[in-house]
């Protein structure tokens, strides 16, 4: 079963968020068309530089070292740097292409280059090549973000939800709202760095959906004050399709940012200097 929501794209059981669903579409386009040998280096240049300029100013020696690497390597948490990547990509193509135009102008008193008539050389270099592939792969990589469908209501629900220790109350505003349950993979992997990171900030809120108290505690051993239940009362009204889930809302309750899947360091940290610039 295939359903379109505002934060992704669910094939049955598993949700694909529209930026990887984009990058997905993107690169897949990039290599099924750039027919030249730099292009999957190119692909690979743009990725690693695009990931690492995003993630890198999240990193910290305060975390273990592996969870850094963890930010790095899970791919499904998204957080791309495109203009650094993209821009890394063109300059190896730049080069490429230098060197494809030197090694021309080496042999014009030669008929052939390595069998290869420089006709063909120069008619196949490889910014030519690039530019046919980019095109498409760009678009369809950006559809996805295009036609993603609008979330239907824009305003958190003002009710009251539980503390662990079971008094009822309203969530603070503005605030990082993290819709989990223990039962997630992708919630669990990202439980120590919301855990680290609430201890600085008592904004940033761990909402549980359809957990007791007893499991969350287990699971936690121990937690601070930012985390509560309730979580499922406003799964449906804010269309939430899959976990984690992030919000971002303002004094007035109105979201301006959410995200789905696990977060890097870096993107929890935008999101909530975006709920105290934006307040």
């Amino acid at each position: 079963m295939i359903g379109f929501g505002p934060d992704g794209l669910n094939l049955g059981p598993a949700v694909v968020n529209w930026q990887n669903l984009s990058l997905i579409l993107g690169l897949f386009t990039w290599l099924g068309l750039a027919k030249f040998p730099q292009a999957q280096t190119t692909a690979i240049i743009t990725l690693v530089v695009a990931r690492l300029w995003a993630v890198v100013p999240g990193l910290t020696n305060a975390r273990p070292l592996l969870d850094n690497v963890w930010d790095i390597l899970d791919l499904r948490r998204g957080d791309w740097a495109w203009l650094p990547g993209l821009s890394a990509g063109f300059f190896y193509l730049l080069v490429g292409t230098w060197r494809d135009v030197k090694r021309v102008e080496r042999h014009t008193a030669t008929k052939n280059v390595v069998g290869t008539p420089r006709t063909e050389i120069v008619r196949t270099s490889i910014l030519p090549a690039a530019f046919r592939a980019v095109v498409p792969a760009l678009a369809l990589g950006v559809a996805p973000l295009l036609l993603k469908p609008a979330p239907a209501n824009t305003t958190f629900p003002d009710i009251q939800f539980t503390r662990l220790d079971g008094s009822p109350t309203a969530l603070p505003r503005p605030a990082v709202i993290n819709l989990w349950a223990t039962w997630c993979g992708p919630c669990r992997s990202e439980m120590p760095l919301l855990l680290a990171e609430a201890k600085k900030d008592s904004s940033l809120i761990m909402l549980n959906v359809g957990e007791n108290a007893s499991t969350i505690r287990h699971f936690l051993k121990s937690a601070p004050p930012q985390v509560w239940q309730g979580g499922e009362k406003v799964t449906s009204t804010m269309r939430v399709t899959g976990f984690p889930t992030t919000l971002v809302i303002n004094s007035k309750g109105e979201v301006t940012a959410r995200h789905l899947g696990p977060l890097t360091r870096a993107q929890l940290l935008g999101l909530q200097r975006q709920a105290k610039e934006n307040p």
